[in-house]
């Protein structure tokens, strides 16, 4: 499960990065960014509290 989030908040992060050199609008990034972010830190959570 914590293997799940942190790749779903390595997608997101990646996609953030895309949207920064491909749109103009600061918004999208900003919002992928944002929940890459808290996917990783919840994944991380997860996985170093040894549940699920």
């Amino acid at each position: 499960m914590g293997v799940l989030a942190i790749g779903v908040g390595a997608a997101l992060c990646g996609s953030g990065a895309v949207a920064h050199f491909r749109e103009r609008t600061p918004r999208n990034e900003m919002l992928l960014a944002l929940g890459g972010f808290c996917f990783l830190l919840a994944g991380l959570f997860v996985t170093r509290s040894g549940h699920f």
